[in-house]
Order: structure tokens, then C-alpha cells, then sequence
């Protein structure tokens, strides 16, 4: 599409995107510093301008409609691409202050992230650095938006992720685990996924990536996997594991102290891909510099 042939008035479309976000003609009056007559009137030159209908007036507001809701999001994506290029424009390029917004699951941070950030942190003290947990599905919904300069998540042997580009850092290590009652397993040279899948399991859910690769791995041995329970994240496994609710899997890193000290014990099961990478996932078209020295240091 040849924008050059289109004339827009950016100052409507600004109109439109405060009222799409407040639903309120009189709160956006009030950010964009003009009065409410001045909204009202931008939006009915738009709605002339587009010969259609943006909002419906409804008690506590407006609403957008169908059609007018395509344009927001064009709209809004449009003002974080502006946000993010003013941010790469006039960020501190000495690392001096500014902000990393990192999307990380807690136990992939503890075994795989915070070694680094340590190094970091006291190279460049000023930079605010943001942690953000959710589903991994969630996080790279905010890095396309965003939201994110990078996630941290697990790769099996691909190193390619949509249209990003990817850094492996590290590997990590997953294992099925028990506490006492269960300790007769560990003792065993092999469990068969047949013979494990007799016993409460709890595992991640199937939004993981490591969820769909254990899935996979018991699909080889035509075996079903029907955990007891399934979380988003693995600390309430380890403690409900310890507590005797079953038989768990997670990153044989984050519980090898208690494998250590005799708390836990690892079963040994040939038949699962126990190893994984442990990559970074980031926008290289909209990398910062806080963001691009981590990588680095990485």
C-alpha cells in the first residue's frame, strides 16, 4: 500500500484511540487537555472522513463498533510502534537509568535467568529490571505487542521461533521425582512410562511446551499420560509432591538440593527427552540497548 496517496490527520486518529481507550468522551477530553464538544466534534470529522460509524453512546460511555473495532487495534498497534521507536530513540545508550521488561517463568528465572541478571544488575545498577510470569503463551503475545524486550522460555532441538530470533543459552535437565513414600522407584536401574503411568502424576499443564513434549515422549511408548493434577508452574508441584500427593516432573536443577540432602529422590526413566535448551526469545528489530547487553552478557 502506497501511504504517500493517503491523507491522514494523525490529531483525529489520536482523537479516536483516547476515547477507543477511556470509553469516555469526557476522559479523554481531559488527557488530551481539550474540551468535550472539541472530542465529540473530531470524531464525527472521522466518522465523515470514513463514511461510517465508530462508537455507540451507551450509559456509562461508549462503545466501539464492530467495523471501528479492526481500525482500533490498527490504530493501537500503530502507537506502540511509535511508542517503542521514540523509546529506542531517546534511551540512555550509557545504561545509565531506563527499564528491561524480561518475561520469565518463576522456575526457569531461579535456574536459568538470575545468574545472569546478578552480573548484570551490578554492571548497570540504574536499569529497573521487570519480571513478568504468565504462560508462556501469554508472554510472547506481550513480546509481538511489545509489552516484552524478551522471553526466556524452553526449546527442545529447534532453534527458530516464528519470526523472532532466538538465542540458546544454556541447557537444562528435567526428571520425574518422589519424596519417601515413593522412594522404592528410585532405587529401581529403570521405570518404564507403562509402570510410572500407574501412579499419581502431577505434571505442567498442556500450554507448556514441557507439557507437550512429555505428552509426546509416552505417545512413542503408546502410553496415555493422565496426570492426578496439572499447574502452570512447578513450585506447587515440589510441594505437594513433598507432602506425598505423588510422583512429579520438573527442572532437576531447581530441586537438587533437596536431591542432595535425601528430601527428594529421582527416578530413572530412559524413555523421556530429559534435556533441553534454554533459550531467549526477542525482537531484533526492536531490541534496546539494555536489552541487546543482556543478550551479550548471555
Amino acid at each position: 500500500m502506497d501511504v504517500s496517496k493517503h491523507n491522514f490527520d494523525l490529531n483525529l486518529y489520536k482523537v479516536f484511540y483516547m476515547v477507543a481507550q477511556t470509553k469516555s468522551i469526557s476522559k479523554a477530553a481531559e488527557l488530551l487537555y481539550v474540551s468535550q464538544p472539541a472530542v465529540s466534534y473530531s470524531i464525527k470529522t472521522l466518522e465523515e472522513s470514513l463514511h461510517g460509524q465508530l462508537f455507540f453512546r451507551t450509559p456509562k460511555g461508549v462503545e466501539l463498533t464492530p467495523e471501528a473495532e479492526k481500525l482500533y487495534e490498527a490504530v493501537k498497534s500503530s502507537y506502540r510502534s511509535l511508542a517503542i521507536g521514540e523509546k529506542l530513540f531517546t534511551e540512555d545508550k550509557d545504561l545509565i537509568t531506563g527499564d528491561l521488561y524480561i518475561g520469565c517463568n518463576p522456575s526457569l528465572f531461579q535456574v536459568g535467568l538470575y545468574p545472569y541478571i546478578a552480573t548484570y544488575h551490578k554492571q548497570y545498577p540504574g536499569i529497573k529490571i521487570h519480571i513478568i510470569s504468565k504462560p508462556a503463551s501469554d508472554l510472547i503475545k506481550m513480546l509481538e505487542n511489545h509489552e516484552l524486550d524478551m522471553v526466556i522460555r524452553k526449546f527442545g532441538m529447534e532453534t527458530s521461533f516464528r519470526n523472532f530470533s532466538v538465542k540458546i543459552a544454556s541447557q537444562i535437565t528435567h526428571c520425574f521425582f518422589c519424596n519417601k513414600d515413593y522412594k522404592h522407584l528410585s532405587q529401581k536401574k529403570e521405570v518404564t512410562l507403562e509402570e510410572l503411568s500407574t501412579y499419581p502424576l502431577l505434571v505442567l499443564n498442556q500450554s507448556s511446551y514441557e507439557r507437550r513434549a512429555l505428552d509426546n515422549d509416552f505417545k512413542k511408548q503408546n502410553v496415555k499420560l493422565e496426570p492426578i493434577m496439572d499447574f502452570t508452574y512447578h513450585a506447587p508441584i515440589v510441594y505437594l509432591v513433598k507432602l506425598g500427593y505423588g510422583i512429579g516432573y520438573t527442572l532437576k536443577e531447581s530441586i537438587q538440593h533437596e536431591l542432595d540432602t535425601k528430601e527428594l529422590y529421582q527416578l530413572h526413566i530412559s524413555q523421556i527427552s530429559s534435556m533441553h535448551n534454554l533459550g531467549i526469545v526477542y525482537n531484533s528489530k526492536y531490541l534496546s540497548s539494555a536489552a541487546n547487553k543482556l543478550i551479550s552478557i548471555i
